[in-house]
């Protein structure tokens, strides 16, 4: 009997083996480093396939062998070949997974990769050196060039990626505020000029790329996109699939378990887990990445984690997709210029920094105690995760890392979050009195940004801001950030809190008690601060030197002087030509490169995925946008 139960067993086993032999033999070619751990790759191509072929074989095995137990049934032929059948399957998928495990990657010529690192700052990068947590950082600092990139005001996502990838500040790019589009841009980025150059190019998340437009190589939008689209078309089925999980959340928000009608619920079915999975796959998704993605599902459905728990979980699985899926667009493509942009940085600094940097917010508690990594597990990702380009990348590639803006804690008082502005106040009244704008808060300023095509002047709306009233006080402390963008901060000194029942006077006349305009948001204890960074190295790079008074319009002329590209006269910035052992200045060959604009071709939005709603949420998320307060 136990005999004739081992080779039920095995016959089951090959079973399982010709099935994970199928997949591997389909994923390989597109995919051929698809086993990116040797262990996780025998565990589940080899292993499982084996002992759930095996055990579900056995049943009928055990029923057989009770039935015949009293007869002498001798192996024929046909068990001796099926039992060394399913041995040479199970060697062959062994030999199939130990080969994806150790394939060489793809020989790559990229000339500049740009590493956006949003959020990062050399404080929190210093205070990890002692736990060694940023070796390719620290590696980095002594083969290259580093220093400060200064940010500016505002410090506004979409203004300042697109100032760093053009060289010009808002007033001449044209993009103010967070409700954007690629196509308003007036400004080309560095990326536009290389390509016109014939060079091959590649973005990855890079802001204020949506909708994509026709393009040598691969642009994948980053978060502001509202709709699914990416170029090329075939990868948009990783935008899809997680605007689709966003629909259905909101849905389910909104209506209880009951799934919503209508266009939400067709979005929801655009593609579902398995599609994903097998499109991921052919696009670069790693088998440890799906371990992850599988054990996230089911530990959310098991044990629902807390919601910081929920939200640092999913930001850094999100990045380990876009990190295979950037790579998988690499080896397609093998771009000589590529950006690719790491978020997490930013996004869970913005909510959990107190748990971090826990003094200003009235010292250490169980929960900082309990959330304190979060922070730093962005970073040391961000830092694995440039590890692994590196190794990818030739040698004699110009890398550069930088961040948009550094990250402070929020202003403190007592311990205590200082009050700010409500955004979601301002808008609406801004919008009653005929205004059409773009408002945005980032700590405690908001911003308000002239829509194009406003019907009202830039001078109306200030003027209008300047109506809002506190008794016979300016609620506003109004800063002119460039034409048609104005920074609004409370005007008011001493107890703000002690005039919250006062009445606040708007433009139209009516009032609002004055606590409606107040901001205090515990959830949001993160603020973002000039102090970004820059990192450069590659061949000429000047080992461990120190770069002095660096800022974002710098990031455009020092890329394009270093491919031997001249920056435009219109460019505000300067090449960082000390970062370099011998790089000389090139002299402007034209005034702007803001021409190329004119001819880009961009495919029409669908208008699926969540649009606008979806945007919205996520600028609620980060902070950056508010809605008004029921007043009663």
């Amino acid at each position: 009997m136990v005999a004739r139960i081992r080779k039920w067993f095995l016959l089951g086993a090959g079973a399982g083996w010709a099935a994970s032999l199928a997949a591997l033999g389909w994923t390989l070619p597109h995919h051929l480093r698809f086993v990116d751990s040797l262990a996780w790759g025998l565990a589940l191509l080899v292993l499982a396939p084996a002992l759930a072929g095996g055990g579900l074989a056995l049943i009928p095995g055990l029923l057989l062998a009770v039935v015949t137990r009293h007869r002498q049934v001798q192996a024929s032929a046909a068990w001796r070949w099926l039992g060394r059948s399913s041995l040479s399957l199970g060697a062959l998928v062994t030999l199939l997974v130990i080969a994806s495990a150790i394939a060489p990657p793809r020989t790559l010529h990229t000339r500049l990769m740009l590493y956006g690192v949003d959020g990062a700052t050399w404080s929190v990068i210093d205070n990890l050196r002692a736990l060694e947590m940023l070796p390719e950082i620290e590696r980095l600092r002594k083969e290259g060039a580093s220093g400060v990139l200064r940010s500016l005001e505002p410090m506004l996502s979409p203004i300042v990626w697109t100032t760093i990838g053009s060289g010009v500040g808002m007033d001449r790019h044209g993009i103010a505020g967070f409700h954007v589009t690629q196509d308003a841009s007036r400004a080309a980025r560095f990326w536009d000029v290389l390509e016109d150059r014939g060079m091959v190019v590649g973005t990855y998340k890079w802001l204020v790329t949506y909708p994509p437009r026709e393009i040598r190589g691969f642009m994948v939008p980053g978060w502001l996109a509202t709709g699914p689209e990416v170029e090329p078309g075939d990868l948009s089925f990783a935008r899809e699939f997680e605007q689709s999980r966003k629909a259905r959340f909101r849905a389910q928000a909104a209506d209880g378990d009951r799934p919503a009608g209508g266009a939400t619920a067709e979005a929801g079915e655009a593609i579902g887990p398995v599609g994903y999975v097998a499109q991921g796959v052919r696009h670069g998704l790693r088998l440890t990445t799906l371990v992850e993605l599988a054990r996230f599902t089911l530990d959310n459905r098991l044990s629902p984690p807390s919601n910081e728990e929920r939200m640092v979980e999913i930001q850094i699985l999100r990045a380990r997709i876009d990190r295979d899926l950037f790579i998988g667009l690499l080896e397609r493509y093998d771009p000589e210029v590529a950006t690719f942009t790491y978020y997490p940085t930013d996004a869970i600094a913005h909510r959990m920094w107190k748990y971090y940097d826990p003094d200003p917010f009235g010292g250490a508690t169980p929960e900082s105690q309990r959330y304190w990594d979060a922070v730093p597990e962005t970073y040391r990702q961000a830092d694995e995760l440039l590890g692994e380009l590196r190794e990818r990348l030739p040698d004699d590639v110009l890398l550069v890392v930088l961040s948009d803006h550094g990250m402070t804690a929020a202003g403190t008082e007592g311990g205590v979050s200082v009050y700010g502005l409500r955004a979601g106040e301002v808008d609406t009244a801004l919008t009653a009195a005929g205004a059409v704008v773009d408002v945005s808060q980032v700590g405690m300023k908001v911003t308000v940004a002239v829509s194009q095509g406003s019907t009202l002047p830039a001078e109306e709306v200030e003027r209008l801001l300047g109506a809002f009233r506190i008794g016979r006080e300016p609620l506003f402390q109004i800063e002119t950030l460039s034409p048609g963008v104005f920074g609004l901060t409370l005007a008011l000194s001493g107890d703000v809190q002690a005039r919250a029942a006062e009445a606040v006077t708007l433009p139209d006349e009516s009032t609002l008690p004055f606590e409606t305009f107040l901001r205090m948001r515990d959830d949001y204890s993160g603020v973002h601060r000039e102090d970004g960074i820059i990192l450069l190295a590659g061949p000429g790079v000047r080992a461990g030197a120190t770069l002095e008074g660096a800022d974002l319009y710098d990031v455009a002329p020092t890329v394009l002087t270093a491919l031997g590209v001249p920056p435009s006269r219109e460019m505000e910035g300067r090449p960082l030509i000390e970062a370099f052992d011998d790089l000389a200045e090139l002299q402007p060959e034209v005034e702007s490169y803001s021409d190329l604009v004119a001819g880009f071709q961009y495919p029409v939005p669908t208008g699926e995925g969540g649009g606008d709603a979806a945007l919205e949420e996520r600028l609620r998320a980060l902070g950056y946008v508010d809605t008004p307060r029921e007043n009663p």
